[in-house]
């Protein structure tokens, strides 16, 4: 019978998450600052100084989650960080051989899942850091949200629509979109994280890494292109937005449909991902 121990998963998972901190590719996070600022954050904020209207504080956030090229550097930098994990040197395989292999498999599983918060808490603080001077606090959409396009769309700038389609501002309230957007966002990373997971157990991590990234770009491209076959990726499933019509409340795809999406594939890799480390021998995760 297995016994599962909360001191032996706690050790796993905190020994995990140093490392993922402590790793050079850390660096990473700082690095996808400058792409998120200059590709939404500067943008915005320059639609804000022109019209001298305050932004909602979250509607930076919400344009980042719903940007198609900042949606492939957001994935691809999370891939990346967690490509090395689960670390099998001679430290964790000693941890594994106290903990067993149940409780060394739960550990990385709560690891993928503070390694996520940590991950999409990053992003959404330095883009408040970066924005709450001219932000205010409510749940209402700013002018510069609704009003910019029709009296500046002929200066050359950006529109804002391009930053914060219409299909979210007409549809729901901020708060709503925010905490939609980041759901859909976080269950597709953790779908791919578990991707990741189940494919180091069999000894075909980077295989798997590549693959997913594959799976990404080529559903980003369906979503340039709209497309029916979108909806046969997870990244489309992670884009707020396109679940609704331009102008009409109806949608496109329901979102509830996508969250339940979400939670079978993830509950499902999940599952498999609990059996198979049951009988994964080491010198088959030292081959990642």
């Amino acid at each position: 019978m297995t016994k599962y121990n909360l001191n032996s998963i706690y050790a796993v998972a905190r020994t995990e998450y140093i490392r993922w901190l402590s790793s050079p590719k850390s660096i990473l996070f700082f690095v996808l600052i400058v792409p998120l600022r200059e590709t939404i954050i500067l943008p915005i904020l320059d639609c804000a100084n022109k019209m001298q209207q305050p932004l909602n504080i979250l509607e930076p956030c919400i344009s980042l989650a719903n940007s198609g090229l900042i949606l492939l550097l957001i994935p691809f930098a999370y891939l990346t960080l967690m490509a090395d994990f689960p670390c099998m040197d001679a430290n964790m395989c000693f941890v594994l051989s106290r903990a067993g292999r149940c409780n060394w498999i739960l550990g990385e599983i709560v690891f993928q899942f503070t390694s996520l918060l940590t991950y999409i808490s990053f992003i959404i603080i330095t883009t408040l850091i970066q924005t709450s001077h001219v932000s205010y606090l409510a749940n209402a959409w700013s002018l510069v949200a609704t009003d910019y396009d029709s009296k500046y769309i002929n200066d050359g700038s950006i529109g804002m629509s391009s930053l914060l389609p219409p299909n979210l501002y007409l549809q729901m309230t901020p708060g709503k979109a925010f905490a939609l957007s980041y759901l859909l966002l976080g269950l597709s990373l953790i779908l791919w994280s578990g991707l990741l997971l189940w494919a180091a157990l069999y000894g075909r991590k980077l295989i798997g890494y590549w693959l997913i990234i594959a799976n990404i770009i080529i559903g980003i491209a369906f979503c340039t292109i709209d497309t029916p076959q979108k909806w046969c990726f997870p990244i489309s499933h992670s884009i707020l937005w396109i679940h609704y019509q331009d102008y009409y409340r109806a949608y496109a795809f329901s979102p509830s449909n996508s969250l339940l999406l979400f939670g079978v594939l993830i509950v499902t890799i999940y599952v498999s991902i609990l059996k198979k480390a049951t009988s994964v021998h080491l010198d088959i995760l030292s081959q990642n």
